[in-house]
């Protein structure tokens, strides 16, 4: 069975009585050979079934790179599982699909994982789910590919603010996509997407480049340099990874102590003991090391006495719920006195609206950002914010608002 969003690829001859089907978009082979004797070597098989002929097709000038993905579902005796595709080449074969190939579309470029047993009568929680996962749009992918290759993405950037200094602080690099037609096409299809696709180290490399030169040239014109803040995706965090944050800060000449890198909760659940290795390694460069949407995962409190980490983000799920919950408000206070315990710094995000500003500061929170005080801008808006305070940018803002409902 294998997964390709073109059907132009290479063939081998498996035997007679194959069964074949396009299902859900996916090539599945079918034989009563006995392929589970094979399973436990599996690679020669798979690796002759996905390999493309020519990688790189163009179509209507976007350059599509050809992956696939397989996966091989040993089935049991006919007797034992009634239903099942070693009897009934076509009872249940559309229910394969989806469960061979979890988890190989997030392995590589050649994929493939194998299942065995397989009870086809099982009920399939998620098949709809998972089938969508596996469908990427080849051609939103090629478009990405493109913009990637010409550097036609863009990097915003929303201002954080110090309560206590009533000063800008930080700013957060966010990467924006404008298609050449003017659609704009959000972070959350095209990141997942890149992440799907292979393509998040150069999406995530780009981003990180392209935010230390910029904040790096703000020094002559601000008061005071911010801390930049950039997202790091939980596929980004290796070795090689360390390498392209000290190659950023030589090219750019960005002071380490000014880069800060968000993680999420999620890296911790995935690999936690690679991932604090590899925060220690960059934290041993001078980056600081912030840990986003803070209270909402599931990873245990003990992390933190383990985690160089500098800054707690706190989800702004947390944020909005605090206005109208009381333990959500005391879950909010006991966050803030935790980090002040620890030496922990303390950002709440997604703030948009005064009673949930006020409330922060009440709280003694140290660090706010969301649209109630600036929507992420391009760079030359935000150097421009980096000399307002708190409060000019609260009274400019209560102006627009004034305005508007004079309209």
């Amino acid at each position: 069975m294998a997964q390709s969003n073109t059907p132009d690829m290479s063939t081998t001859d498996l035997s007679a009585g194959c069964s074949a089907a396009n299902v859900s978009g996916e090539f599945a082979l079918q034989t009563r050979q006995p392929l589970a004797e094979r399973l436990s070597q599996p690679e020669p098989l798979t690796s002759t079934l996905v390999t493309p002929k020519d990688r790189a097709r163009f179509t209507d000038g976007v350059s599509a790179v050809r992956e696939a993905s397989s996966g091989l579902v040993a089935a049991g005796d006919g007797d034992d599982q009634p239903g099942c595709v070693h009897e009934h080449p076509c009872g249940k074969l559309d229910q394969f699909p989806e469960r061979s190939f979890d988890p190989a579309p997030r392995s590589g470029p050649v994929r493939y994982d194998c299942q065995r047993p397989c009870r086809c009568a099982d009920p399939l929680p998620g098949v709809s789910a998972l089938r969508t996962e596996a469908m990427s749009p080849a051609r939103l992918e090629g478009y990405l590919r493109d913009a990637l290759s010409r550097h036609a993405l863009d990097v915003h950037y929303q201002p954080q603010y110090d309560l206590a200094e009533g000063e800008v602080c930080g700013v957060e690099a966010l990467s924006r996509w404008v298609h050449t037609n003017g659609e704009i096409i959000t972070p959350s299809v095209f990141i997942p997407m890149a992440e799907r696709v292979g393509l998040i180290q150069e999406l995530g490399t780009w981003v990180l480049n392209n935010a230390c030169e910029t904040v790096a040239s703000w020094e002559a014109s601000a008061s005071r340099l911010p801390n930049l803040a950039v997202n790091v995706s939980v596929l980004q965090i290796d070795v090689e990874f360390s390498r392209t944050i000290r190659a950023a800060l030589e090219r750019s000449g960005l002071p380490p102590e000014q880069l800060e890198l968000e993680i999420t909760e999620s890296a911790l659940i995935t690999n936690a003991e690679q991932t604090i290795k590899c925060l220690e390694e960059w934290t041993e460069l001078g980056v600081h090391i912030a840990l986003d949407d803070f209270g909402t995962g599931y990873s245990s409190l003990s992390y933190l006495a383990r985690l160089p980490v500098k800054r707690l983000k706190l989800d702004r799920s947390l944020v909005h719920m605090m206005t109208r919950d009381r333990r959500s408000a005391c879950i909010m206070h006991s966050i803030v006195r935790l980090g002040a315990e620890l030496g922990i710094e303390v950002c709440a995000e997604g703030v948009e609206t005064e009673k949930q500003l006020e409330m922060l500061m009440a709280l003694g929170c140290p660090c706010v950002q969301g649209y109630l005080l600036a929507r992420p801008m391009p760079a030359v808006q935000a150097r421009v914010a980096l000399n307002m305070t708190l409060e000019e940018r609260r009274s400019l803002l209560l102006g627009h608002t004034a305005a508007s409902n004079d309209r």
